[in-house]
């Protein structure tokens, strides 16, 4: 009696099968977006880069915006992103720990706690802040993909209340 066993190879680029939606969004992206704080519009310069980490993915997101004395205020982020037992749900890992692992930051000390979805064609990621009263403050950022890049919806509330929203538009530049 002969046995024929039968193995097939497909090459691997890095991701897990749980990471293989992230894929769809790894690159380059720049653009402008629109907000209108108290009615005054205001546009802002975006840069998002995603790519691999691990079994993850990192995003970074830089926002430049012009300030009432003519300066320019640039804020950058950086956080890494990994797999979660739930389908298409990322858990925030920001600092490392005694064992060289990454953890989430604690939102008791006044650092934001973060995680990440994705669902259809959006990736969200949702940054919870608890204030000094114990009220929540959230930040969602919905990046949504296009034929050319990404359409951003940026959200903020506080215990359901809008402080503002912002719009914008990023094309894929790798």
């Amino acid at each position: 009696m002969w046995v024929i066993i039968i193995t097939f190879a497909t090459p691997s680029i890095g991701l897990t099968v749980e990471n293989k939606d992230i894929e769809r969004y790894l690159g380059e992206y720049q653009g402008i977006s629109v907000s209108d704080p108290d009615g005054l519009l205001s546009a802002r310069d975006l840069d998002v880069t995603v790519h691999t980490h691990d079994n993850g993915f990192v995003m970074e997101w830089v926002t430049i915006t012009p300030t009432v004395n003519d300066q320019l205020k640039r804020q950058e982020y950086k956080v890494k992103f990994h797999p979660t037992q739930r389908e298409s749900i990322y858990s925030a890992a920001m600092r490392p720990d005694l064992f060289g692992g990454w953890v989430p930051l604690d939102p008791f000390e006044g650092d934001p706690f973060m995680w990440a979805r994705i669902l259809d064609s959006t990736l969200t990621i949702y940054a919870m802040f608890i204030t000094d009263t114990g009220a929540h403050d959230m930040q969602i950022y919905e990046r949504t993909l296009t034929k050319d890049g990404l359409n951003l919806n940026f959200q903020r509330l506080r215990d359901d209340t809008s402080l503002g929203v912002v719009k914008g538009v990023l094309k894929r530049i790798r």
